[in-house]
């Protein structure tokens, strides 16, 4: 069930930094409050959004649910967001998807971060909704280009590069180990020096 609260069901907050899972990751815990990744990020920003009712979505592998998903992270958002208030987004794989499919539903996002998100050329951001895209990804990240079929843009990695929007590829090893489309949620992958993607997140 994707999980859509209305307005009335809490109390509205001026900024919020939440996550978006991907496809098949539904049952994992790295998204949901006090995971080590979920650690991470709230050790960097204030206004993460832990309560019970924080956005979720099946995580189904088609168009249809990532659609649906879409219409209820803007629905979500419109009821726990103060209106103009902040918000940034933090979603692996096809999570991205369903953000960049939420710009077209009128969803504004001020900082929007993709993590291995497969890019196809029928999930692009609004930029007019949208005040800064980090994307970041794996160079040799085969989940991702898999995922960016049969609509690929390019490899299926990067967007077009402007001035909100910023192509953040990941080159390093870690402990002689390549990184990989799941270690983007990582938080020692964020903290390693030679990414800090840390350093990105807006600290409301």
């Amino acid at each position: 069930m994707v999980q859509s609260l209305g307005a009335g069901h809490t109390q509205k907050r001026k900024s919020i930094t939440t996550v978006v899972h991907g496809t098949g990751a539904a049952h994992l815990d790295w998204w949901r409050p006090n995971s080590s990744f979920m650690n991470g990020v709230a050790s960097q920003v204030r206004n993460l959004y832990t309560s019970p009712d924080y956005f979720r979505w099946p995580g189904a592998n088609n168009d249809k649910d990532r659609r649906r998903a879409a219409r209820a992270l803007v629905d979500w958002v419109n009821g726990h967001l103060e209106p103009r208030g902040y918000l940034q987004l933090i979603c692996h794989s096809h999570g991205g998807n369903v953000a960049m499919l939420a710009t077209e539903l009128d969803l504004n996002i001020s900082h929007l971060i993709l993590l291995g998100t497969p890019i196809r050329t029928e999930y692009t951001p609004n930029l007019k909704r949208v005040w800064t895209v980090n994307n970041v990804y794996v160079p040799w990240d085969i989940v991702q280009t898999a995922g960016s079929l049969p609509y690929r843009r390019g490899e299926g990695r990067a967007l077009a590069d402007t001035n909100k929007l910023f192509n953040r590829p990941i080159q390093n090893r870690i402990g002689g180990i390549k990184q990989s489309h799941s270690d983007l949620h990582d938080w020692k992958v964020w903290i390693d020096p030679a990414n800090r993607l840390d350093q990105m997140l807006w600290k409301f």
